[in-house]
């Protein structure tokens, strides 16, 4: 096999059928694709409609079945870990993908000699996975661009390509070396959100070589249906995790001011966003997410790439406003002043 496709599944038989439709129309030949479904123990037929398509590839599908529902870390590392092919992606179970996906990131990755290739992806509406996207049409009439290499040769390098990249922390759009992951001991965080952010950062301060691919070859799922994994955190603990896996590994000084960036943002500054958005967060829950803040980063407030406003969202810096004292209530109400005046200007 040229590549392993690992697809974690968690009560996926209503939504599987684009996703398998796309994988057998694939340019690089279903044969070439080594599949290895892990189906998260589902309560539905997922396994039956897995077990479905095994037969119709039997050589090169392999369905790992969890004693238990574990989540989507747990079941990706173990498609790794299980992954026969030299190359390794990742896909989500309801997602699409156009046809020419892993013949354009396999060719890229042997081509260029590189550790991984990327390419872009966009994000659609469930009612768009069977009409414009996917296996279908959109990739015949597709504009190409060229690809770029990305040579990393020290921290300062790998520091600006983190900066660069910072909105394509998923996992599903990129092909990577095995070996890498291996010799690197990259793995999956088990048990949290933001899994893809710890992972991918922590790729990025070991990289070495990168071909990015401009063209949109994978289409992710937006959904409001139940999530693969139920063992659900905030985002705040994959970043304080990964800065002590950096810290651990003797790497946090050369990568911390935009590891801090990542820990405000991320954890911080979502949480604030959502929290605006209605969700059920309490003071004392934004107290206690301020205090990370500041008791894990160097030097926020002169943090360079948050004095240059860096943001990924615009809301970020408002929520900068929070960090500079307590939070009470007082605080928050004056927050929301400020929210609600700068909507007003609009």
């Amino acid at each position: 096999m040229l590549l392993s496709v690992i697809i974690p599944c968690y009560n996926s038989m209503r939504c599987i059928d684009p996703l398998l439709d796309c994988l057998e129309c694939q340019t690089i030949g279903i044969e070439n694709i080594e599949i290895i479904f892990v189906d998260d123990f589902s309560v539905d037929d997922t396994r039956m409609k897995l077990k479905e398509f095994q037969q119709n590839h039997p050589q090169n599908v392999q369905i790992i079945e969890n004693d238990k529902n574990y989540g989507v870390s747990y079941s990706r590392n173990r498609g790794v870990e299980k992954s026969h092919a030299p190359f390794v992606t990742f896909a989500d179970h309801d997602d699409v993908l156009e046809r020419t996906l892993y013949e354009t990131l396999y060719e890229n990755i042997v081509k260029n000699e590189c550790e991984i290739a990327m390419c872009a992806h966009d994000y659609i509406a469930e009612e768009d996975k069977n009409t414009r996207r996917g296996v279908y049409e959109a990739d015949d009439g597709q504009e190409w661009y060229s690809s770029q290499m990305f040579e990393l040769q020290d921290n300062v390098q790998r520091n600006q390509f983190m900066l660069q990249f910072r909105n394509d922390l998923e996992c599903w759009s990129k092909l990577i070396r095995k070996s890498f992951l291996l010799e690197h001991t990259i793995v999956f965080p088990e048990g949290m959100w933001g899994e893809d952010f710890y992972w991918w950062s922590l790729i990025e301060m070991h990289l070495n070589s990168l071909c990015w691919i401009p063209n949109v070859l994978y289409h992710h799922a937006r959904k409001d249906g139940q999530a693969a994994s139920k063992e659900i955190d905030n985002w705040m603990s994959a970043q304080l995790l990964l800065n002590q896996e950096a810290k651990r590994r003797g790497i946090y000084q050369d990568f911390s001011e935009i590891l801090d960036l990542e820990l405000f943002e991320i954890g911080f500054a979502s949480t604030v966003y959502y929290w605006v958005l209605g969700n059920n967060f309490s003071v004392q829950e934004l107290e206690g997410l301020r205090r990370d803040v500041i008791r894990e980063t160097t030097d926020i407030f002169h943090n360079p790439y948050i004095c240059s406003k860096n943001f990924r969202y615009r809301y970020s810096e408002y929520a900068l406003e929070l960090l500079k004292e307590e939070i009470t209530e007082r605080t928050i109400r004056d927050f929301l002043k400020s929210i609600v005046a700068v909507l007003k200007a609009l």
